[in-house]
């Protein structure tokens, strides 16, 4: 295998494995939420069981927007590295 199919197939499994990651972290974060309002507790805004599910909510939230913009990211510079190359073969 050369090194661009190489290259190619490491950059494909990044982004599966961090919109993998990202579809974990949804689901997670709508199990937190679930969980939040099915609580037959006190049914006040400062209940503190609420609260530390909004926590973990938030936290997961960040984690979600840390993958979201890995994922951006690799994309941009293998489509920034491609237009290079297209630049490079118009000017041959």
């Amino acid at each position: 295998m050369d090194k661009k199919k190489l290259k190619k197939n490491i950059i494909n499994i990044c982004i599966d494995t961090l919109e993998k990651n990202a579809q974990i972290v949804r689901e997670t974060i709508d199990e937190i939420i679930q969980t939040a309002i099915e609580y037959e507790g006190d049914h006040d805004i400062f209940d503190p069981f609420k609260g530390e599910m909004m926590k973990k909510k938030d936290m997961q939230v960040k984690h979600l927007e840390n993958y979201l913009d890995d994922i951006k990211l690799i994309k941009k510079l293998t489509l920034i590295e491609y237009q290079k190359k297209l630049n490079l073969d118009q000017l041959l």
